[in-house]
């Protein structure tokens, strides 16, 4: 600490990664999302000050603060497991989205992966890693609903030794959904069955707030 000292990412206070001050701001609320027929949950909605610790673990490489999204995340994941009607079927395994080649140099890590590894050592849930990348997509940030959905359009598949089962989706952040829905698809084809989805923010879509008004 005396070298590396560690500050709050959000008011920058010498301590832990989110101080006592602050920590009354990530107090988890989950809440069910649904994305192109696809349901899952959401722990948070990407306000401030959720949208400092994204940025701070992705951009600035404060990877050792992932407990902080990986926690809640697990609560959640738990809860759907107990709301699942289908006990008799095979146990649901994680998937991690992809990372593109593109993001792991840019980052240096694979943010995605280490979230679901984190994920799974929580819930005992096994990671299953053959959601891959069969081409690099563009840059999703600058895109449109519509655009991103072309951008990511059978832009993965599932491959994998292991009979394709049941499985819960493992994402960050969602926006449009067409990421997640582009994963279901992939294991769909391949056999499987998407049980749903956990990230740990939702970008509220502008016909959603819309409607609220």
């Amino acid at each position: 600490d005396a070298v590396l000292p560690t500050t709050c990412i959000c008011c920058g206070t010498l301590g832990p990664h989110i101080c006592r001050s602050c920590r009354t701001s990530f107090v988890p609320r989950s809440h069910v999302v649904n994305r192109g027929g696809l349901s899952g949950v959401a722990v948070f909605e990407l306000d401030e000050p959720i949208r400092q610790l994204i940025e701070a673990i992705k951009d600035s490489g404060r990877t050792a603060a992932l407990g902080e999204v990986a926690e809640p995340m697990a609560e959640a994941i738990r809860a759907q497991l107990l709301a699942d009607q289908s006990r008799t079927s095979p146990i649901p395994r994680l998937v991690a989205m992809p990372t593109s080649k593109r993001s792991r140099r840019k980052r240096g890590f694979d943010l995605n992966r280490m979230l679901a590894r984190r994920l799974s050592r929580l819930t005992g849930l096994a990671l299953d890693t053959g959601l891959v990348l069969t081409r690099q997509p563009d840059d999703q940030r600058r895109l449109g609903q519509q655009d991103r959905q072309a951008n990511l359009s059978h832009s993965m598949a599932y491959r994998s030794r292991d009979t394709p089962g049941r499985f819960i989706l493992v994402d960050d952040v969602v926006t449009t959904g067409s990421t997640l829905l582009e994963a279901a698809r992939a294991i769909r084809d391949a056999g499987g069955e998407v049980l749903s989805f956990c990230v740990f923010a939702e970008t509220r879509l502008l016909q959603d707030a819309k409607t609220e008004k």
